[in-house]
């Protein structure tokens, strides 16, 4: 009996221990599962983070993107700017170089009109001058240049002469140079000097075409019978005889009163001529006979 007491003391106090030991387990167990509450909230949260930092990758990766995307567009506009200033520049530049053209031009349009108004006020005066003037007909009036016509015939009735057509043209100096129309084949030699007063030179070449005006009238009549050019400034007249002849004769100072016509030279031709031998039979013909004359004279 007493062993069965002690046996149920040791029971009870084994059972004590044991449910001592359960209670710390169950506190053991609380405390694990309190830990591993803590630990799936803590999961929880560190998953929430984890989306999150992804979350703020992507939005900061985006950013990024957007920047890249602005900053390239940023440069593109930029190159466009840069290349907008650059035509800017050059067409700056072309702009200037034209403004200098068109200065330079106003400022010889400005001259040339200068020109213009003192030769415009030269031809009204001469214009003044040769109005009036007898056996002078202006024909047309240009930019420095004036054309008239010579009618020795109201000088001189008895004169078969064609009316002289001369240029007169203004130089740069205030001087002008006379010149005949008829610059193929010249009647009269007109002087190759700069002259200065219009009315006085006109006057002297009335006086000297009429003074030629039998011989320069001869001439005339010829260039529509012969194939002729006569030289004034020579006194020489160079006839076509054939397309193989050519003649030419010398007209002295006088004819046809005083002067004489000379058979100068004969080109061409299957022989060589002795002209000393050539004359027409009259003693002192004149060119209308030369030409006769040569023209039948054989090859």
């Amino acid at each position: 009996r007493d062993q069965w007491k002690a046996l149920k003391s040791q029971y009870k106090d084994e059972i004590q221990e044991v449910e001592s030991l359960i209670t710390v387990f169950k506190e053991k167990v609380d405390e694990v599962l309190a830990r591993k509450e803590a630990l799936c909230q803590l999961l929880h949260t560190l998953e929430q983070k984890k989306e999150e930092c992804k979350e703020k990758q992507r939005i900061k990766a985006g950013k990024q993107q957007k920047a890249r995307e602005r900053a390239e567009r940023v440069c593109a506009r930029v190159q466009e700017l840069e290349a907008a200033l650059e035509r800017g520049r050059h067409g700056l530049q072309l702009s200037g170089q034209r403004v200098s053209e068109l200065q330079a031009q106003l400022s010889g349009a400005q001259q040339s009109l200068d020109t213009w108004s003192r030769a415009h006020s030269r031809l009204q005066l001469e214009l003044q001058r040769l109005d009036g003037l007898s056996g002078v007909r202006v024909l047309s009036v240009r930019e420095r240049e004036l054309h008239v016509e010579l009618n020795p015939r109201l000088l001189c009735p008895s004169l078969d002469l064609l009316p002289l057509s001369l240029s007169l043209r203004w130089t740069s100096d205030d001087l002008f140079t006379l010149q005949e129309d008829l610059e193929e084949q010249p009647v009269f030699h007109t002087p190759g000097r700069p002259l200065q007063d219009a009315r006085s030179a006109l006057l002297e070449v009335m006086q000297l075409y009429v003074e030629q005006g039998s011989l320069l009238a001869e001439i005339q009549r010829l260039h529509s019978r012969f194939a002729i050019d006569w030289r004034p400034a020579e006194r020489k007249l160079v006839f076509l005889k054939t397309a193989s002849i050519v003649c030419t004769l010398s007209v002295e100072e006088g004819y046809p009163t005083s002067g004489r016509v000379q058979l100068v030279s004969v080109q061409g031709g299957a022989q060589s001529l002795n002209i000393a031998g050539l004359q027409p039979p009259l003693g002192k013909p004149s060119l209308t006979e030369w030409l006769e004359f040569l023209t039948c004279c054989p090859d």
